[in-house]
Order: C-alpha cells, then sequence, then structure tokens
C-alpha cells in the first residue's frame, strides 16, 4: 500500500496560521496600548497646555500688579486697560477696588482639567475657580482668609501640619483648637438670605472620634455645615428642627484618610459630595437665625478631632464639573 507524502507547504501553513483566539488576542492588546498611548498622549497635551497659560497667567498678573503700582494700588477695571487682548486662552477676570487691600483674581480653564487661578493673595497657581470666592483658608503654615475680602480669622490653637498633598499644609484640631471668623456673612446660613446659594468645600482627615456636633466648617446652634455626628462627616443646616434633611458619609471619619467634603445650597436644597461624588440630598423649607460667626475646626467642647486643608466658600452653588475638578487637582 502506497503512502502519500506530506506537502511541507501546507504542514507549514498549518502550524503557523493564528486561530480566531490569538486573533481576538492581538486584537486587545493592540486596543489596550492605543488606549494607554491615548491617554498618555492627553496627559502630556493638557500639562503642556496648563505650562503655556500658566505662563500667560504670571505675565498677565505682572502687568495688573504694575498697574496699581502707577494708580494708588488700584487694579485696572478691565484687562483691556492695560492691552491685554482676548486670544487662544479666554480669562476670567474679576476685580474689587472697594475693599483694603484691593484685590484681583485672574481665571482659565484649561482643558479637560479645568479652571485654576492667580490672586492678589496668592502667588501660585490655585485650582478651582475665585468666582464667588468669600471665604478661603488655604492652611499653609498660617490661618489667614485669602479670598478678597480677608475676614478676621483667630486661631485658638490650632496648629500646623502636613496637608492633603505634598504641594499644601494644614492645620490640626482636637480640643481648644478651633478658628473663628467674625462677621462672616455674605448670605450664607443666614435666615434672611433663605433662597441665597452658596458652596462650603473643606479637605479632611481625621484617626480619631470626635464629639457630636463637632463643626468642620459652619455654625454653631444645631451646627449647620459640615461637620460630624454618630462618627460620620455629615452637612445639614437647622430648619424646624436640628439636622433635618442631613446626609452623611457611610462609613466612619476616623479611617485618617483624606476626604474632600463639598457641601452646597440653593433656595432650601441641600445637596453633599464626597471626593468629587455626589452622595445625597436633602431639603428644609426654613433657615433657622444663626449669626455671622464662621467656625472652622470646631466650636467650644464640640472640636473636630482631625486635619483640615483648603477651606472654602462661595457664594454660589459649585457646578458638578467644578467639584470634581477640585477633588481631582488636591488641595492648594
Amino acid at each position: 500500500m502506497a503512502c502519500g507524502k506530506i506537502n511541507p507547504m501546507k504542514q507549514w501553513a498549518k502550524q503557523t496560521g493564528f486561530t480566531i483566539v490569538e486573533l481576538l488576542i492581538v486584537i486587545v492588546v493592540i486596543a489596550i496600548l492605543a488606549a494607554i498611548t491615548i491617554v498618555a498622549y492627553t496627559g502630556i497635551r493638557d500639562q503642556t497646555e496648563l505650562s503655556a497659560l500658566q505662563s500667560t497667567l504670571s505675565q498677565v498678573s505682572k502687568k495688573v500688579e504694575a498697574f496699581a503700582v502707577q494708580n494708588a494700588e488700584q487694579y485696572p477695571d478691565t484687562l483691556s486697560a492695560i492691552g491685554v487682548t482676548p486670544g487662544d486662552a479666554t480669562l476670567d477676570y474679576h476685580v474689587d477696588n472697594s475693599v483694603s487691600p484691593a484685590y484681583y483674581c485672574i481665571g482659565v480653564t484649561v482643558g479637560s482639567q479645568g479652571e485654576y487661578f492667580l490672586s492678589s493673595t496668592n502667588d501660585s497657581f490655585a485650582p478651582g475657580s475665585c468666582d464667588g470666592l468669600v471665604g478661603w483658608w488655604p492652611l499653609n503654615s498660617n490661618t489667614s482668609d485669602h479670598a478678597r475680602y480677608v475676614h478676621t480669622t483667630s486661631n485658638g490653637g490650632a496648629t500646623a501640619t502636613s496637608g492633603q498633598n505634598d504641594a499644601s499644609g494644614a492645620f490640626t484640631f482636637g480640643a481648644g483648637n478651633f478658628l473663628v471668623v467674625t462677621n462672616f456673612d455674605h448670605d450664607v446660613m443666614r435666615a434672611s438670605s433663605f433662597n441665597s446659594s452658596w458652596t462650603l468645600s473643606t479637605w479632611a482627615s481625621s484617626s480619631s472620634n470626635s464629639l457630636n456636633e463637632a463643626i468642620m466648617v459652619g455654625r454653631p446652634g444645631c451646627h449647620g455645615g459640615i461637620y460630624t455626628f454618630s462618627n460620620t462627616y455629615r452637612f445639614d443646616v437647622k430648619a424646624s428642627g436640628c439636622w433635618v434633611g442631613a446626609v452623611s458619609l457611610i462609613g466612619p471619619a476616623t479611617d485618617a484618610q483624606w476626604r474632600l467634603l463639598t457641601a452646597t445650597y440653593s433656595n432650601g436644597l441641600m445637596r453633599y459630595y464626597v471626593d468629587g461624588n455626589f452622595v445625597g440630598q436633602g431639603t428644609i423649607a426654613s433657615m433657622n437665625p444663626y449669626g455671622t460667626t464662621l467656625y472652622i475646626g470646631g466650636v467650644t467642647a464640640r472640636e473636630y478631632n482631625g486635619k483640615l486643608d483648603d477651606v472654602r466658600v462661595y457664594s454660589r452653588v459649585l457646578s458638578d464639573a467644578e467639584i470634581a475638578h477640585l477633588y481631582k487637582a488636591g488641595a492648594y
């Protein structure tokens, strides 16, 4: 019986051909590599754009400062007054020559990274917007307010420590340690301004229990604002009763993790965000007649045990995108 010979070319083709599974694997690998390349390119592009726009902000800021030197410490009403014309980057300019010292702020949006700003009170680029920023405590080695009104802030013993990231500092609070900001109104938690809008935001980290109702950023009296209760971070304002409509972070407030806590209010609607993500909301029909003193880190016998960084108060509601940007960018 004759035996046929095996065609070596057919045998080679059979051994070296790709199966469907192998082809799918190759396609998946190529897709993953393409995705990594796109992400890397986007990051490099955004960083390049950020560096270029930071250079632009620095140059414009120097022109604004030079104008003030020649005009009795008054800043220009518009950027066009100092020869700055709209270009590829749209600059968001705010000025207030009625306060003492006079104040200006220049913001710019950087691609998908969100807005950054330079102002007369900060000497490096800060993430977020200065639009409506009525109180700002970066807590980098001092407890001063860096917003336009420079509110008087008294330190009750809080101490400087490391911040949420390598670029920022923070302050540690505890028994007898809190900041008191007097004459802070701006329609924030005020009964006469029930229909107003505002935002509270702070980075927080705690590894030990705080007494219930420990204010982190807010006002006393069935404490309004961001505070701790039952070992959770919460947000609420007093209406007909304490903690009506409160929303909170599920889980202990003692895990020593840095979290960005953001609370917005508008016409009775309270919304709460943790690490840039929406957590929940509640509503009230009236506003407790809070005073005009703002507390940061606690109030007598109700102190917050932990660290706070980059505390902000806005006289408007920040958008979801703005809140997400603050979390992604980290503390100033």
